[in-house]
């Protein structure tokens, strides 16, 4: 998008009030590649989340959480990151009864073959022994974060390209089975209204408006 075109976007959402998505912080879903149990998978496609935020010191932080109560608790962590843009990792950080620690078995993240492209870990996390008691259940959260190698904006380039992937691990379903997921790459979870016909117009002439001063 040209800086003309860009301006004139950004000026129409605000004067109408239309929410536009925060450079500082994105949350995406996440995919099912296991197919082992199709109420699990479509479970953990509704509820799972991981949301991508700039911290203090220049640093990225991702922060899993659950959107629901179904029983099902995220065990292991992994990154596939091509670049790669994690530097070092904090020490995980769960809420109550939440614990993990980097590396872990197994190394590559399970049904990481069917991903398209393949899952290739190179970093890790696993919740300790026994992992359905101290991985992330319904109500609790995990949060990792990573000095960056280049800049903020960078991670969320990689992510949204697919050069940076998440992928867990998830446990403990109600009967008994186990999936993973990878993250959206190309589909944040971002909810952003549809304009209405009246932001439509006004959009449109502050356009056309532009094209003319040209």
């Amino acid at each position: 998008m040209n800086r003309t075109l860009k301006a004139v976007v950004l000026c129409a959402g605000g004067a109408l009030g239309i929410p536009l998505a925060s450079a500082g912080t994105q949350t995406y879903g996440f995919t099912n590649i296991s197919g082992n149990n199709a109420t699990n998978a479509a479970a953990g496609e509704t509820q799972l989340r991981v949301t991508v935020s700039m911290l203090m010191g220049g640093k990225v932080g991702f922060h899993f959480f659950h959107m629901g109560n179904t029983p099902m608790t995220i065990t292991q962590i992994y990154f596939d990151d091509n670049t790669p843009r994690l530097g070092a990792a904090d020490a995980p950080a769960g809420s109550m009864g939440v614990a993990f620690a980097p590396g872990g078995a197994p190394p590559d993240l399970p049904a990481g073959n069917n991903a398209m492209p393949v899952f290739l870990s190179n970093r890790r996390f696993t919740a300790n022994s026994p992992a359905p008691t101290h991985g992330v259940s319904p109500g609790e959260t995990l949060d990792l974060s990573f000095s960056i190698i280049g800049l903020f904006a960078d991670v969320l380039d990689d992510i949204n390209s697919g050069e940076l992937r998440i992928g867990i691990h998830v446990q403990a379903f109600g009967n008994g089975g186990s999936e993973s997921f990878v993250n959206e790459p190309q589909d944040p979870v971002r909810p952003i209204p549809l304009p209405t016909a009246g932001a439509m117009g006004l959009a449109g002439l502050l356009l056309a408006g532009s094209r003319r001063r040209r």
